[in-house]
């Protein structure tokens, strides 16, 4: 293939919503209104894209987000390690030099500290903005339809599944290397020459280095080149990729090292089939809000694209449609490969998260739309699909505005958490030192680091109600440490029964069962400690709090002995 895009538009004919013809526009000039007079449906089309995506961001930043558990690492290079090789080196098999600069920057900004996470989350919804905006290219060159194209576009912008990916400022480890992988592809299909080699490349370097989620999309662009016989380029988009993930794991071998990964091929045969097909139902599912339509919907995807990718051209709908939905196959299939190999040995819980479904809404979505643009062949078709496009850009807003606000009441108490702490500490609360402040939403922060960010005014001091306070107080001065068995009163407990901790009492305690686990909390008090307690060894219940409180086993069954007062 050797046409240009505008080529292939033009040899797809006319529409039925009028002519694909690409007429050339440079500025705001007369020629400028004479293309719109044109083609007003092409015009029109862009214009309601580019304002739903401003007022999406607008409207989703509004849904409030705060820092979250490893987002806490990216603020800058711990002791002994120059800012260098912090920004280079890969952390839980992720390369993202881009977002670590882009916090780190941040953080230390005329006092910006850890405030203002809208503005942190900019390079997330920029990356999406630019996904949105090649999905719709992509669909409108496979389908040469406006309304096919615009609705695709719309879809995505609003895909419910991908509120995971969307309410993180670190996670434009993913869009915006998707959204480099995307324009990629893009130029394969149809870009050609010294400029879009130049453009190639920089975009393959810029991808590599904001995250490993573009290296699917660059192998895929990598088949497309190779299918041209654009041989340079097929070399650049494929080598760049490659030789950052093998100079990585070379200079920090212990980055290539991962508890998760698939441990054989036979463990890859046996449960990556259930592990792929969980992690698509929820990317499906959590879009439409219906678990029992994902099977057909993914079922259809499949036989359709099979169908399409086997007719003969006279079939296509433009030149154009073969080679998009096989350039975002074997995206979505390598991006799938990656994720069994790279998180199989977690167990399917890991997908129930959200995180990944960006990566497989974003080269689902623009197939399942070439394939309705096919079936799209008379005006009644065409607004059927309209309808079908606007009950999902529907659905897609609610399940975002849902699932955002759940995650963004979460976080913005471990928020209202670390202010408290740091406020606790900052008044001379005695506290075990070794205690987490936040091990819910920061598992990662530590008493000096919190104290660290609250005496340099990066961090709010602000103290909490009541329950924030008792929360904090069971985070910062309770622990459990492993002992002998404690002389006096013994009873053995099931989950739901509970034994009170008077002042200065320290029981000891002995899981009877695998998985055993006591809630600690104050009486009275909404807030509540878990501890888990194992079988092999006897842990003691102390505190510093001068406060007495009651334990409820929650799990499994454990044996309490209480030690006999004096």
């Amino acid at each position: 293939m050797t046409e240009s895009v505008g080529d292939a538009q033009s040899a797809a004919g006319s529409d039925i919503e009028g002519s694909t013809e690409l007429v050339p526009v440079r500025g705001w000039s007369a020629r400028a209104l004479s293309a719109f007079r044109a083609d007003p449906g092409r015009w029109v089309s862009y214009f309601v894209v580019a304002l739903a995506s401003v007022a999406f961001v607008y409207w989703f930043l509004g849904l409030k987000q705060w820092f979250v558990t490893d987002e806490f690492d990216y603020f800058g290079p711990p002791a002994g390690q120059s800012l260098i090789s912090w920004l280079i080196e890969p952390r839980n098999q992720h390369s993202g030099v881009f977002v670590f600069g882009w916090f780190w920057f941040l953080e230390n900004f005329k006092g910006l500290g850890l405030r203002h996470y809208q503005i942190f989350m900019i390079p997330v919804m920029v990356g999406h903005v630019v996904v949105v905006a090649a999905i719709y290219r992509l669909t409108w060159i496979a389908s040469a339809s406006r309304v096919i194209a615009t609705g695709t576009a719309l879809a995505a912008l609003v895909m419910g599944g991908g509120v995971g990916t969307l309410t993180l400022a670190g996670q434009m480890i993913f869009t915006c290397s998707v959204a480099a992988g995307l324009i990629v592809i893009l130029l394969a299909i149809g870009g050609s020459g010294r400029r879009a080699l130049v453009a190639l490349i920089a975009l393959s370097v810029a991808g590599v280095l904001i995250g490993n989620a573009f290296d699917a999309f660059a192998f895929a662009a990598a088949v497309v080149y190779a299918r041209r016989r654009l041989w340079p380029e097929a070399i650049w988009v494929a080598a760049i990729p490659i030789g950052w993930e093998v100079g990585a794991r070379v200079l920090w071998p212990h980055a290539s090292s991962n508890i998760y990964a698939a441990t054989s091929l036979y463990q890859i045969l046996r449960d990556g089939p259930p592990f792929a097909f969980a992690a698509l139902d929820l990317a499906i599912s959590q879009t439409l809000g219906d678990t029992h339509f994902t099977s057909a919907l993914v079922m259809g995807l499949i036989v359709g694209t099979l169908a399409l990718l086997s007719v003969g051209p006279r079939w296509h709908r433009t030149a154009s449609s073969g080679w998009v939905v096989a350039a975002l196959a074997i995206a979505a299939i390598l991006s799938m490969a990656a994720l069994i190999e790279a998180r199989l040995s977690y167990g399917i819980v890991i997908v129930s998260y959200g995180g990944y479904s960006y990566l497989f809404i974003v080269a689902l979505l623009p197939i399942a739309g070439i394939l309705l643009g096919h079936i799209a062949r008379s005006r009644a078709a065409l607004v059927g699909i309209a309808g079908v496009f606007i009950a999902i850009i529907l659905i897609g807003k609610v399940t975002i505005e849902s699932n955002a606000l759940a995650l963004g009441a979460w976080k913005l108490n471990g928020a209202n958490l670390m202010q408290t702490a740091a406020a606790e500490l900052n008044a001379g609360m005695p506290t075990y030192p070794d205690q987490l402040p936040v091990p819910d939403t920061a598992p990662t922060v530590s008493q000096a680091q919190l104290h660290l960010w609250a005496t340099t005014g990066q961090l709010d001091v602000v103290m909490g109600g009541p329950g924030q306070v008792d929360q904090v107080s069971l985070n910062m001065q309770w622990r459990v440490v492993t002992t002998d068995q404690a002389p006096g009163t013994c009873q053995s407990l099931s989950a739901g029964e509970s034994f009170a901790v008077p002042v200065g009492s320290a029981p000891s305690i002995l899981g009877l069962q695998q998985g055993s686990a006591v809630n600690l909390a104050y009486d009275g008090s909404t807030a509540i400690r878990q501890f888990k307690v194992a079988t092999t060894n006897v842990v003691s219940l102390q505190t510093v709090s001068g406060r007495a409180a009651t334990v409820t086993v929650s799990a499994g069954s454990v044996r309490v002995c209480s030690p006999t007062p004096d």
